[in-house]
């Protein structure tokens, strides 16, 4: 069945070993076609366009990772809206379960230095923006505004030191991964920084030296 609104767009790196995201990027060819073609040829079109395709549609693979579990998981949803009896909905729901049902997240990690300083720049900055979300009648000060919530007892409760509880440094990499950090740019910009900063180190004790020793104290 082919719908106006085609699959979701496919993660090109998975897209190459999961035959999900290749089924459905074959469908959202189809759907190019189908939609380009003329009014009046409907029924040839959808036989040529959709018709090869439908076996496979009909009898999805098992996703084989994630970003192809996930594709499945928003066909279905998406077609559900427009066709809710579809057997096309059942057939990639049964393709995201058979992977979900084995799939075992990564291991947690400790986060690197490059990823807790971006952490720290992420927090600083979410913070003041869901203040300007918060209070917009405070101008430009609704990001100084702390309100008393009561949410600093997650990181203060009663008759535990603070020190006792999981550090923030523990929930860097999954908070970054929730909000979609790119972790390789991240750290290739921290090493690039910090090379920056031992060049400039090394420039400055260069010119010490030199001033050092024309006023002859070396």
């Amino acid at each position: 069945m082919l719908a106006r609104n085609p699959a979701p767009e496919a993660h090109t790196a998975a897209a190459l070993t999961d035959p999900v995201l290749v089924l459905l990027a074959n469908y959202r060819e189809a759907c190019d076609l189908f939609n380009s073609r003329p009014e009046d040829d409907s029924d040839e079109w959808a036989e040529a366009t959709y018709g090869r395709l439908e076996p496979d549609m009909l009898n999805a693979p098992v996703a084989q990772t994630l970003a192809g579990a996930v594709a499945a998981l928003e066909f279905a949803i998406t077609m559900s809206r427009h066709h809710a009896d579809a057997p096309e909905v059942g057939a990639f729901m049964r393709s995201a379960l058979g992977f979900l049902q084995k799939f075992q997240p990564p291991a947690p990690r400790p986060a690197t230095r490059a990823e807790l300083e971006a952490y720290r720049e992420w927090l600083h900055m979410e913070g003041r923006i869901i203040g300007y979300e918060l209070f917009p009648e405070l101008g430009e000060d609704a990001d100084r505004y702390i309100p008393a919530s009561g949410g600093h007892g997650l990181h203060f409760p009663p008759y535990v030191s603070w020190r006792d509880m999981p550090q923030p440094s523990t929930r860097a990499v999954n908070v970054l991964t929730a909000v979609g950090a790119d972790f390789e740019k991240i750290n290739r910009l921290y090493v690039a920084d910090q090379r920056e900063i031992m060049t400039a180190s090394c420039v400055t004790a260069a010119k010490n030296l030199i001033a050092s020793q024309k006023a002859g104290v070396l």
